[in-house]
């Protein structure tokens, strides 16, 4: 349970600086990195959190070397930390739910202002996804 809320806290963080900035921090992403490598070996099985890493992170990666602008390197970032504390199937359920999220927030945005979004910052709409993961799922 420590690894999810230590998962939030950088979520919400990641969350303020994406939508503030359109940013996310590299050195924090490094962070978050290494305190999920430690808790690496106390989950089970390892190859399942290890395939989190790749997936769908490698998968959105290769889309946005192929079409400029698809989804930012910080979000793709991210996806990877997720991964390696979530695990395979729960990041995959989580990327999922974000895209959800993201796009009724962009239906319901251009419904009621008229204005068309050019970007959107993804990092609150995983911090969203998770809380709901953590609350109903997990």
């Amino acid at each position: 349970m420590i690894k999810y809320i230590i998962l939030l806290i950088f979520l919400l963080y990641f969350s303020y600086t994406d939508y503030c900035y359109r940013r996310i921090p590299n050195k924090a992403i490094f962070l978050l990195l290494i305190i999920g490598f430690c808790f690496l070996p106390f989950s089970h099985p390892i190859s399942h959190y290890c395939i989190g890493l790749f997936f769908p992170s490698f998968i959105l990666f290769f889309l946005n070397v192929l079409y400029s602008k698809f989804i930012g390197l910080g979000d793709i970032k991210l996806l990877i930390c997720t991964g390696l504390f979530l695990g395979f199937k729960i990041n995959t359920l989580l990327f999922v739910l974000t895209c959800t999220l993201g796009l009724i927030f962009c239906a319901v945005y251009t419904f009621f202002s008229k204005k068309r979004l050019y970007s959107l910052p993804l990092a609150p709409f995983i911090c969203f996804s998770l809380i709901y993961l953590l609350f109903f799922i997990l």
